[in-house]
C-alpha cells in the first residue's frame, strides 16, 4: 500500500529547506545566507533529518521586520489592569 499525501490549509510545524525558505518567502540560497548569520533560525536534527521550527520562523521574520529588534512579548493580564513598562498604570 503506498504511501498518501495529506493536503492542509495549514502549513506544518516542522519544515524542510525549501519550505522553510518558500515559507518565508526567500529562496534557498539567501534562506541559507541569513541562517548562517543567525538572522534566521538553525534548524532541529530529528533522526537524521534536518526540519525547521515554523513558530521560530515566523520569530526571526518578525525581528528582521523590526530590523533586529527584539519582539516585546504580549502580556494580556497586563494590558487588562493597565500595567505598561512593569508600572502599574
Amino acid at each position: 500500500m503506498g504511501t498518501k499525501k495529506i493536503e492542509t490549509s495549514y502549513p506544518p510545524r516542522g519544515m524542510r529547506l525549501e519550505q522553510a525558505a518558500l515559507y518565508v518567502g526567500m529562496g534557498r540560497s539567501s534562506f541559507l545566507r541569513l541562517v548562517e548569520e543567525r538572522a534566521m533560525p538553525a534548524p532541529t536534527k530529528v533522526k537524521g533529518m534536518t526540519i525547521w521550527d515554523r513558530q521560530d520562523l515566523d520569530d526571526a521574520f518578525e525581528e528582521l521586520k523590526r530590523g533586529g529588534q527584539p519582539i516585546k512579548p504580549r502580556n494580556t493580564i497586563d494590558e487588562l489592569l493597565g500595567i505598561t513598562d512593569g508600572e502599574e498604570g
